[in-house]
């Protein structure tokens, strides 16, 4: 039998134009009538908040900006966030697509490529783009308690930690392993990969990917 290759996608701003944490707790907020002005102050750059996320991030390696930011989320069922998941992927997301790289994904399924979604976003939010694709994923879980009611806490966050679901794969049960992204914390990822298909922004952007040798998607965020 011929092997296959494995696809593994990210999803933030690689198949959406959407960091789509924040823009779902903004959706979350607005729908709830709670929780806007906590938000602007951890996206604001004038914020204290915001700066010492910034550090936080920086020091100790984790991302404070969604550790704080799904505070929001306490005392919420599991039931109402995997609700409003669905609701946020049906409307919010779907004219955000980034059409280049849903068609490459699509294409390497259709040839029948396993996919993988890995992604640092919230996982009701990649459970249900995941369930699209009718494929396994990876995402930031949730703590809820014994009730299911959300702790506004993460349970596990994978940001620059995505190789660690597949190092110990048996690699020659595949024809090809690519990794499609955008995320500088996914650089050890992408190395790792047979092939790498990087979705960039600028030239900068370009220049940090270079000795990868990978193949870019070209965008603007004004597209």
């Amino acid at each position: 039998m011929d092997k296959r290759q494995l696809f593994i996608s990210d999803v933030c701003d690689t198949l959406y134009f959407s960091n789509t944490t924040f823009d779902f707790l903004r959706f979350f907020a607005q729908k709830e009538k709670k929780g806007q002005f906590w938000l602007t102050l951890i996206g604001s750059k004038k914020s204290p908040i915001n700066w010492l996320a910034y550090l936080f991030t920086k020091f100790l390696k984790n991302d404070y900006y969604r550790i704080w930011a799904v505070k929001l989320l306490k005392n919420t069922s599991k039931e109402t966030i995997d609700a409003y998941a669905k609701e946020f992927v049906s409307t919010y997301l779907s004219d955000k697509k980034i059409n280049p790289s849903f068609e490459i994904l699509e294409a390497a399924q259709k040839k029948g490529a396993e996919v993988v979604l890995a992604s640092s976003s919230l996982t009701p939010i990649i459970a249900i783009i995941a369930a699209q694709f009718d494929c396994k994923y990876y995402g930031s879980n949730l703590l809820f308690d014994k009730n299911g009611h959300c702790q506004g806490k993460l349970e596990r966050e994978i940001t620059g930690k995505k190789i660690s679901f597949f190092k110990d794969i048996n690699r020659d049960e595949y024809a090809e392993i690519i990794v499609m992204t955008d995320n500088f914390s996914d650089y050890s990822l992408a190395e790792w990969a047979d092939k790498k298909i990087i979705v960039v922004y600028n030239n900068a952007n370009k220049a940090f990917w270079q000795k990868l040798n990978p193949t870019f998607i070209s965008l603007s965020k004004n597209q």
